[in-house]
């Protein structure tokens, strides 16, 4: 855009007839208002308009929108929500038991589909919030949406499901693992018009997982309303998936599960600690048209219980020749520091034990020598009892005694260090030459190490000797004028081996 007017017509084009209440646009009418919904995508829903050579428009990249009217006669049109909608539920493929796609000759010979949408209570008369989802903040009212599927002669044994797919900053701040359990409302009605009777053994879909791949099920039992001209609240549905059925299955290593009107299955390897996919929708029993709506969809009953940590230190000196120092640290699971209130917690008990104790060996020397030589000994212990199994969301307490012991992780380091050298000048100068200028220091470590995923133990130990020498600049240079020197050897060298 150069600032500068186009004529060029480059635009999609996009028509309905207001007198047309058969259209597949009008979705409903209220007072003398209609509602219109027109696909932005879809070639059946538009008309390209294009008079430059080679350029088709795109709806990525689209700046400005104008709306006409055509008339046969003299008329007033009022016009409010002229909206840009989206839907973050994206319809999946109609599937049957064997969860294969069903091909579109084999829907259309059934006039088969499904069809996903957002409706509110300012726009459809007919739609009823459900209970305690509606906050009054004006005296308009609050503005309260469900997600509804339309299902059109859903045959025998096939399902259709609706998805949303999960950013990794939704994942992170909504991870499954924080709390208990999933909870939703959901009502499903006859169509208009519908005298079908359905089976009440048509069941609600839901899938948590990773992919298509990976995920867990529950089905649940539903019963379909008559159609009412106003939706009725009472008939609104709650339902709740509790997140320790979901990892009960692992435990017991089954791959289907039964709690009251619930079934639970599992594919794949799903995690509550990793969940990039959620799926709503139904499976019929018996050919099924219909809507079922869906509201307040949200994860509930969060893990609150408090974190603490307690730490204590213990220092004591020995005159002038050694020091001891002791520190003993706990962590419950659910503590967290104020620097990473937004990740995740370790859900792991914590404890871990250090000692120290360091030597002063230039009390064996004289004192005039100037010797520093220090010796460190140190021993560092941490055991961790995890809330989880290890890469999973199945509680430790669902494992046996073998299997918690095996969860556990340990870590115990012994380390020793010194270093040597002269703090002051000694009175030959061979010494001041030769020890002077030098440094040593040494490090050893013994490491043991012992997690779910693996065992490790480890020896490490370095030296380092270093020599630096100083030679005063005007032994080493002479001066060519004022301030100007030049050097004929080096006046400083240093040398270190590792």
């Amino acid at each position: 855009d150069d600032g500068g007017l186009k004529e060029d017509d480059l635009y999609f084009e996009y028509s309905v007839a207001l007198n047309d209440t058969t259209s597949d646009y009008f979705t409903s009418e209220f007072q003398g208002w209609k509602l219109y919904r027109i696909p932005l995508r879809g070639e059946e829903n538009y008309k390209i308009v294009s008079d430059v050579p080679g350029r088709v428009p795109d709806l990525r990249k689209i700046s400005y929108t104008r709306v006409w009217f055509d008339v046969e006669e003299a008329a007033a049109i009022r016009m409010v929500y002229l909206d840009i909608v989206g839907n973050k539920w994206v319809e999946d493929n109609i599937r049957n038991e064997q969860n294969e796609i069903i091909s579109d000759d084999d829907l259309e010979d059934f006039a088969e589909n499904m069809q996903v949408g957002i409706i509110d209570n300012q726009k459809n008369v007919h739609y009823e919030p459900a209970p305690n989802t509606v906050f009054e903040s004006t005296d308009e009212g609050a503005k309260e949406q469900s997600l509804f599927i339309d299902y059109t002669n859903l045959q025998s044994g096939h399902f259709g499901l609706a998805a949303q797919t999960f950013s990794d900053v939704f994942r992170q701040a909504t991870a499954l693992l924080r709390y208990d359990k999933i909870r939703f409302w959901y009502y499903a009605e006859k169509f208009e018009g519908s005298v079908e009777n359905y089976s009440e053994q048509d069941t609600l879909l839901i899938r948590i997982g990773t992919d298509s791949l990976n995920y867990y099920e529950i089905k649940h039992p539903f019963t379909t309303n008559e159609y009412s001209a106003k939706m009725q609240k009472n008939n609104w549905k709650q339902l709740e998936v509790e997140f320790a059925d979901l990892a009960y299955i692992k435990s017991i290593g089954d791959s289907v599960y039964i709690k009251d009107n619930y079934t639970f299955s599992i594919k794949g390897r799903p995690t509550l600690t990793h969940i990039d996919m959620f799926w709503l929708g139904m499976e019929a029993k018996n050919d099924f048209s219909g809507r079922i709506y869906f509201d307040d969809i949200r994860v509930a009953d969060p893990y609150e219980d408090t974190g603490y940590a307690a730490r204590t230190d213990f220092h004591a000196s020995f005159a002038d020749f050694s020091t001891f120092d002791l520190g003993l640290e706990w962590k419950t699971p659910n503590f967290q520091t104020s620097t990473n209130r937004n990740t995740l917690p370790s859900y792991k008990e914590e404890v871990s034990l250090s000692m120290s104790n360091k030597y002063y060996l230039r009390k064996f020397f004289p004192a005039e020598w100037g010797v520093s030589f220090p010796v460190t000994l140190s021993r560092d212990e941490s055991k961790g009892v995890p809330r989880f199994q290890a890469n999973s969301d199945v509680p430790l307490t669902e494992l046996d005694k073998e299997g918690q012991e095996h969860e556990k992780s340990k870590s115990l380091i012994y380390r020793a260090t010194t270093s040597f050298g002269l703090n002051k000048k000694p009175n030959s100068k061979i010494l001041e030459l030769l020890v002077k200028n030098t440094s040593l220091s040494a490090n050893a470590a013994q490491t043991y190490s012992v997690s779910p995923t693996r065992a490790d133990s480890s020896l490490t130990y370095s030296g380092v000797h270093t020599y630096s020498l100083s030679i005063p600049e005007e032994k080493v240079s002479f001066r060519i004028w004022k301030d100007y020197r030049i050097g004929f050897f080096p006046y400083q060298m240093s040398n270190s081996f590792t």
